[in-house]
């Protein structure tokens, strides 16, 4: 049985530009303070399933007691995974499902109706016969990344490390026309300076010319 470890939060750090599995060790629902499993986990997916902050405030108090235990565990989520709080209590988890669908059909499509090899899906992971794990894990990557691909193609992981080099390529590109701005304006400030001395000098001349 192999699964989608964090998929959830893989995929919102994936929008947000963000590739969570170059760290191995990391955990979006290890918090400390708060049992990672009955609390944490649960409490992740309220929020990114909440359509607003007061239904994920309801939801979470069902699950620590207090409306003030609720509050503190929400702002811990989000001290946590700041890159992504602007996905919670938004109705993400929507399309988060949709995806995890897609991501789904396409596993099985691949396995059960191309090669022939059964596989029993349960939430986001897949059971198959030990022979056909191997198969099954790389179909599952290849089913991930072809998905988010279509879905988010900024997103795949070859353009990742450069989405955060955009706002200094931004910068760097408004520098480069404020310099050529600058330069076209002394241009022509040289051009309309040059133009007014010899207009200058050609009424000097001219009245030089009557003078003598």
């Amino acid at each position: 049985e192999l699964d989608y470890s964090q998929i959830h939060p893989r995929l919102l750090y994936l929008m947000a530009g963000i590739d969570i599995t170059k760290d191995e060790s990391f955990d979006a629902y290890t918090i400390d303070g708060w049992d990672r499993n009955t609390v944490c986990k649960k409490a992740f997916n309220i929020l990114i399933n909440a359509p607003t902050y007061s239904s994920a405030i309801g939801a979470m108090k069902n699950l620590v007691g207090t409306s003030d235990g609720a509050e503190r565990l929400m702002n811990d989520i989000k001290d946590k995974h700041p890159a992504i709080s602007k996905f919670f209590h938004s109705g993400e988890g929507l399309r988060l499902q949709a995806i995890d669908a897609t991501i789904a059909t396409y596993v099985m499509s691949e396995l059960s109706i191309n090669r022939g090899i059964v596989v029993l899906p349960v939430h986001d992971s897949f059971i198959v016969k030990e022979e056909h794990e191997e198969l099954l894990d790389e179909t599952m990557r290849e089913g991930f990344n072809k998905i988010m691909a279509s879905k988010f193609p900024l997103f795949l992981p070859l353009f990742l490390p450069f989405l955060r080099l955009v706002p200094y390529l931004l910068l760097l590109l408004w520098l480069l026309l404020f310099v050529v701005s600058v330069q076209v304006l002394f241009l022509v400030l040289f051009v309309l300076l040059s133009y007014s001395v010899l207009m200058l000098l050609l009424l000097l001349s001219v009245a030089l010319t009557s003078v003598l």
